[in-house]
Parts: C-alpha cells; structure tokens; sequence
C-alpha cells in the first residue's frame, strides 16, 4: 500500500470521525434546547397564581408554635474538642501540564475539541488558514486561536 493510499485512508477516518462529531454535537444542542424548554415551561407552570380574596377572613389568633426537639440527648454533654495542632497539610499533587493548543480563551473543552476537529477537518479539505480561522470564529465566536490553527495545519502537512 502506498504512503498517498495511507493518507487518504487517514483523511478519510479523519472525515468520518469529524462527520460523527459533528453528529453528536448537534444531537446535545438539541437534547440541551429541548431540556431547556422543558424547564421554562416547568417554570412558567409553577408561577404562582393571581389569588382570589378568601371568603373567610383570617383567624385572629395566631396558632401557637410547634416545638421542635432537642437533636442532643439529655445529660450528654458535647465533648470538648482536642487540644492538639492541626494536622499538617498533605501535599497537593502537581497538576497536569495542559496540551499545547487545546486550550481556548473560553475554558471549554468541549468547544476546543469541537474547534480542532473542525479545523482538522477544514485542513484535509483544503481550506487555507484565514477561511478555517473564519468558519471557527462564525461557529464558536471570536478567540485566540493562532496555536490551534499552526498544529492543526502542520498536522495536515499544509
């Protein structure tokens, strides 16, 4: 099998995994809208109602109070806190370093994914940097996006 015949088999998967990225992501803008009208109409449901005057004026005696019960038992008394320092802190563990270029201006992963793949998928189509960075800035809104385009574009060996 050739390296050209590899490639295209690359950018065909490449496609295809795109194509069912995009898939899903429409699939959760949908479930998320249809998730959203639902809890707006919750909501609009449970607005209170205009009240009607009550036929009955109110009592004038309020009820007395309900007592709530002591949670403690009787006769226990708290026990007194130890008198010891504090234990030391452990150490936090080193955070992992992010990947170079997947980290957007808005701290969404999911949308950096998105845009990479987007971008990865501009690039095996030919597009050329200012029509990538164009069609990430009209789907995602604007950011700094200049490292994503370079590894992206190198990766697609343009």
């Amino acid at each position: 099998m050739s390296t050209e015949d590899l490639a295209q088999q690359a950018a065909d998967r490449v496609r295809e995994l795109i194509a069912e990225a995009e898939g899903r992501a429409e699939q959760i803008i949908r479930e998320a809208e249809a998730e959203a009208a639902r809890i707006r109409a919750q909501a609009k449901a449970a607005q209170p109602v205009a009240e009607t005057p009550d036929p009955q004026p109110p009592s004038p005696v309020p009820e007395p109070p309900v007592p709530h019960p002591d949670p403690t038992p009787p006769g226990d008394p708290l026990p007194e806190p130890p008198s010891t320092e504090p234990a030391p802190t452990p150490p936090t563990p080193p955070s992992p370093e992010p990947t170079p270029g997947l980290a957007g201006t808005n701290g969404s992963v999911g949308d950096d994914t998105a845009a990479r793949l987007i971008a990865m998928k501009l690039a095996i189509d030919g597009k050329n940097r200012d029509q990538i960075a164009a069609e990430l800035e009209a789907k995602f809104g604007a950011a700094e996006r200049g490292a994503l385009l370079d590894d992206v574009l190198a990766r697609a060996g343009r």
